[in-house]
Protein backbone atom coordinates (compact mmCIF):
# COMPACT_ATOMS: atom_id res chain seq x y z
CA UNK A 1 0.00 0.00 0.00
CA UNK A 2 2.67 2.64 0.97
CA UNK A 3 4.49 1.32 -2.85
CA UNK A 4 1.48 3.09 -4.39
CA UNK A 5 -0.40 5.33 -2.13
CA UNK A 6 -1.22 7.90 -4.51
CA UNK A 7 -1.83 5.43 -7.65
CA UNK A 8 -5.70 4.88 -8.41
CA UNK A 9 -5.27 1.44 -10.49
CA UNK A 10 -3.41 -0.22 -7.59
CA UNK A 11 -5.08 -3.52 -6.06
CA UNK A 12 -5.69 -2.98 -2.93
CA UNK A 13 -5.04 -6.39 -0.57
CA UNK A 14 -7.22 -4.94 2.48
CA UNK A 15 -9.81 -2.14 1.54
CA UNK A 16 -11.29 -2.72 5.32
CA UNK A 17 -8.09 -1.62 6.42
CA UNK A 18 -6.97 0.87 4.53
CA UNK A 19 -10.76 2.87 5.16
CA UNK A 20 -9.72 2.49 8.58
CA UNK A 21 -6.14 4.26 8.24
CA UNK A 22 -7.73 6.91 5.94
CA UNK A 23 -10.33 7.54 9.17
CA UNK A 24 -7.67 7.69 11.65
CA UNK A 25 -5.58 10.08 9.26
CA UNK A 26 -8.43 12.75 9.48
CA UNK A 27 -8.67 12.51 12.95
CA UNK A 28 -6.88 14.99 14.92
CA UNK A 29 -6.60 13.55 18.35
CA UNK A 30 -6.73 9.84 19.34
CA UNK A 31 -6.80 8.24 22.39
CA UNK A 32 -4.78 4.98 23.28
CA UNK A 33 -5.86 2.21 21.39
CA UNK A 34 -8.31 0.02 22.84
CA UNK A 35 -9.66 -2.46 20.56
CA UNK A 36 -7.41 -5.22 18.49
CA UNK A 37 -8.43 -3.19 15.47
CA UNK A 38 -7.06 0.13 17.00
CA UNK A 39 -3.87 -1.27 17.95
CA UNK A 40 -3.34 -2.66 13.96
CA UNK A 41 -4.49 0.47 13.06
CA UNK A 42 -1.82 2.35 15.34
CA UNK A 43 0.96 -0.12 14.63
CA UNK A 44 0.31 0.42 10.71
CA UNK A 45 0.60 3.99 10.87
CA UNK A 46 4.02 3.87 12.90
CA UNK A 47 4.86 1.37 10.90
CA UNK A 48 4.34 3.96 7.56
CA UNK A 49 6.67 6.20 9.53
CA UNK A 50 9.36 3.62 9.62
CA UNK A 51 9.03 3.44 13.56
CA UNK A 52 8.99 0.02 14.09
CA UNK A 53 9.46 0.21 18.06
CA UNK A 54 6.36 1.86 18.29
CA UNK A 55 4.47 -0.75 15.63
CA UNK A 56 5.89 -3.25 17.49
CA UNK A 57 4.62 -2.03 20.87
CA UNK A 58 1.03 -1.64 19.28
CA UNK A 59 1.34 -5.54 18.17
CA UNK A 60 3.38 -7.13 20.89
CA UNK A 61 2.47 -6.02 24.73
CA UNK A 62 0.33 -7.16 27.45
CA UNK A 63 -3.48 -6.83 25.85
CA UNK A 64 -2.77 -8.20 22.55
CA UNK A 65 -0.47 -11.19 24.02
CA UNK A 66 -4.05 -12.24 26.13
CA UNK A 67 -6.30 -11.80 23.57
CA UNK A 68 -4.21 -13.52 20.73
CA UNK A 69 -0.24 -14.14 20.87
CA UNK A 70 -0.72 -16.26 24.00
CA UNK A 71 -3.34 -18.80 22.24
CA UNK A 72 -0.25 -19.83 19.71
CA UNK A 73 1.71 -23.09 20.36
CA UNK A 74 5.27 -22.15 21.27
CA UNK A 75 3.91 -18.29 21.57
CA UNK A 76 7.28 -17.13 22.11
CA UNK A 77 8.84 -18.07 19.32
CA UNK A 78 6.13 -16.43 17.05
CA UNK A 79 6.50 -13.26 19.11
CA UNK A 80 10.65 -13.24 18.10
CA UNK A 81 9.41 -13.78 14.31
CA UNK A 82 6.65 -11.19 14.44
CA UNK A 83 9.64 -8.71 15.97
CA UNK A 84 11.75 -9.48 12.73
CA UNK A 85 8.88 -9.37 10.64
CA UNK A 86 7.90 -6.14 11.86
CA UNK A 87 11.53 -4.68 11.14
CA UNK A 88 11.37 -6.09 7.96
CA UNK A 89 8.42 -5.08 7.14
CA UNK A 90 8.64 -1.02 8.77
CA UNK A 91 12.20 -0.84 6.76
CA UNK A 92 10.00 -2.32 3.25
CA UNK A 93 7.12 0.79 4.36
CA UNK A 94 9.64 3.50 4.87
CA UNK A 95 11.70 3.33 1.96
CA UNK A 96 8.52 2.60 -0.39
CA UNK A 97 6.87 5.60 1.40
CA UNK A 98 9.99 7.94 1.31
CA UNK A 99 11.73 6.88 -1.95
CA UNK A 100 10.86 10.16 -3.60
CA UNK A 101 12.13 11.96 -0.85
CA UNK A 102 15.81 10.72 -1.11
CA UNK A 103 18.29 10.52 -3.60
CA UNK A 104 20.63 8.21 -1.81
CA UNK A 105 20.81 6.55 1.64
CA UNK A 106 22.99 4.21 3.73
CA UNK A 107 22.93 1.00 4.31
CA UNK A 108 24.22 2.11 8.07
CA UNK A 109 21.62 4.70 8.52
CA UNK A 110 19.09 1.75 7.98
CA UNK A 111 20.81 -0.22 9.74
CA UNK A 112 21.13 1.82 12.80
CA UNK A 113 16.85 2.88 12.18
CA UNK A 114 15.63 -0.65 11.48
CA UNK A 115 18.33 -2.49 14.08
CA UNK A 116 19.04 -4.62 11.00
CA UNK A 117 22.40 -6.02 10.67
CA UNK A 118 23.92 -5.15 7.33
CA UNK A 119 24.03 -8.77 5.95
CA UNK A 120 20.27 -8.62 6.76
CA UNK A 121 19.54 -5.80 4.26
CA UNK A 122 21.46 -7.05 1.55
CA UNK A 123 19.56 -10.07 1.74
CA UNK A 124 16.57 -7.89 1.71
CA UNK A 125 17.76 -6.04 -0.99
CA UNK A 126 18.43 -9.00 -3.41
CA UNK A 127 15.12 -10.73 -2.51
CA UNK A 128 13.68 -7.70 -4.34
Amino acid sequence: MAAHENDAHQRVISKQLLHQLQVGEQQSMLGPAESMREHVVAASKAMKLGDWKTCHSFIINEKMNGILWDLFPEADKVRKKLVRKIQEESLKTYVFTYSSVYNSISMETLSDMFGSSHCALHHQQDDH
